[in-house]
């Protein structure tokens, strides 16, 4: 909770930082480029940056209203993306498409199961049951699913022949619609 009102309290000075300031005149990028665009630059960025730091503050403030930790979240997130990196390095050495659209699809579906223990939280918090062990377990499965998918890709660049998929989400959400059904009854 600490770090997440340390947060809070340095949200401008994260945002605004060092765009603002005028001391990279002389560096390559900045020190061709002229006044007005190196204003449209800088206003591009703090854009950007706020997009960001605000995602991040609503994420950080939508776990600590549920009880969750955001550590297990950033874990994911570190491993979606290895897991992307290595999935593009074995598809280039098994010769396989990749395409901008086959990766965003995957990229947007991983994010997108990050709301079903979201929305579990929230459906636990809202008829009062306690519901921090099926999350837990949904988020580390979650984990465990996104480290095997980055093994079996470097295996994959290594060894030059692919290793069968494991489906740990199908195994997550027959599970979970168990347990809301015997949460229903």
């Amino acid at each position: 909770m600490k770090n997440y009102f340390y947060f809070i309290s340095n949200l401008k000075t994260r945002l605004i930082g060092d765009i603002t300031k005028d001391n990279n005149k002389n560096t390559p990028l900045f020190g061709k480029i002229k006044s007005k665009k190196r204003e449209c630059m800088n206003d591009y960025l703090i854009m950007l940056k706020s997009f960001v730091l605000g995602t991040e503050l609503l994420f950080a403030t939508i776990l600590a209203y549920l009880g969750l930790g955001k550590e297990h979240y950033y874990i994911f997130g570190l491993l979606v993306t290895v897991d992307v990196i290595t999935g593009i390095l074995a598809s280039y050495v098994l010769n396989k498409d990749i395409t901008s659209k086959k990766m965003s699809v995957g990229i947007v579906a991983k994010m997108l199961i990050l709301l079903v223990p979201l929305i579990l939280a929230t459906m636990g918090k809202a008829v009062s049951v306690d519901v921090s062990l099926p999350v837990d377990v949904f988020i580390n499965m979650l984990i465990i699913g996104e480290g095997y998918s980055a093994i079996a890709n470097i295996y994959t660049i290594i060894y030059k022949k692919e290793l069968p998929e494991f489906e740990v989400l199908k195994l997550l959400l027959d599970k979970l619609k168990e347990f809301v059904e015997k949460m229903m009854v």
